[in-house]
């Protein structure tokens, strides 16, 4: 997730629509005269016909969906490069004794009552000793003073440590600076732009956001707010877990989320006295 994601959705986009526009102009003659349209499959004829429409779908669509399936076979052949193993099809391993694990899931992400869409995320979480009744999230403070994932837009109260940590569900800064660790901090500046989450956030953030019940565009926006939550965190009571957006294919970014949540495993279970 992050910049790199962003930068790749980006070229994706940009091949899509440059070479669809590209092939257009080829195709209606104003490329030319530098390329003409008879140079192209089915580029002869004077009415836009199946050739026309399938060498552009084959050029535009073909790279972004070829990266794709490419892509789905990353996370199995990362398995010799990190220090997790995998097995029917999830890592597993452990941090300073800390039991971690690695799996993908789809979620759906979108859509109406006639269609919906769909997202890969990766979770990596770490198990906690015992189930834990609280929730919070950690992350490193993004550019405009929020949580990374939403900003500072999100309708919720947020402690911010040390003017770099945002710590989300905790109302004083006390445990949370016991958990911000020097390990742990060290961990979420590695995951970049993902959160960490304590427990079974998504469960519990209701307790934390301000009452709209007051008008009806509140309580839409607060179950708009609660769906898209439930879609970018993950946990149960018994978890420390980390959500990224796509299949993880980098080893290394891998092994960063996997010590990230075992730290704050860690630091938690200290600081709670476990």
């Amino acid at each position: 997730m992050g910049f790199n994601k962003f930068v790749y959705d980006l070229l994706e986009w940009l091949w899509i629509v440059v070479s669809g526009f590209v092939l257009l102009a080829i195709y209606t003659g104003n490329a030319e005269p530098y390329v003409a349209a008879s140079q192209l499959p089915g580029g002869d004829a004077t009415l836009p016909n199946m050739y026309m429409f399938g060498t552009i779908a084959l050029v535009s669509l073909g790279p972004p969906l070829l990266a794709k399936l490419r892509s789905r076979g990353k996370w199995s052949q990362i398995q010799d490069e990190t220090s997790l193993t995998l097995e029917d099809g999830v890592f597993s391993g452990s941090i300073h004794g800390r039991p971690v694990r690695a799996r993908t899931e789809r979620r759906k992400v979108g859509g109406d009552s006639r269609s919906s869409n769909y997202a890969t995320f990766t979770i990596v979480e770490a198990d906690l000793e015992a189930p834990t009744a609280e929730s919070m999230i950690f992350s490193v403070k993004s550019s405009d003073g929020g949580l990374a994932e939403f900003g500072e837009n999100i309708p919720t109260e947020t402690t911010v440590v040390d003017d770099e940590f945002v710590v989300l569900g905790e109302p004083s800064d006390t445990l949370a600076s016991e958990i911000l660790t020097a390990r742990t901090r060290d961990a979420l500046r590695a995951a970049e732009d993902d959160s960490v989450s304590i427990g079974a956030a998504e469960e519990h953030m209701a307790d934390h956001m301000p009452d709209m019940s007051d008008s009806i565009v509140g309580g839409l926006f607060k179950g708009k707010f609660e769906d898209e939550f439930s879609k970018q965190f993950g946990g149960t009571p018994t978890t420390v877990a980390m959500n990224t957006k796509g299949r993880l294919g980098d080893p290394d970014e891998l092994d960063r989320r996997a010590e990230a949540v075992a730290a704050v495993a860690d630091a938690f279970e200290d600081a709670r006295g476990a």
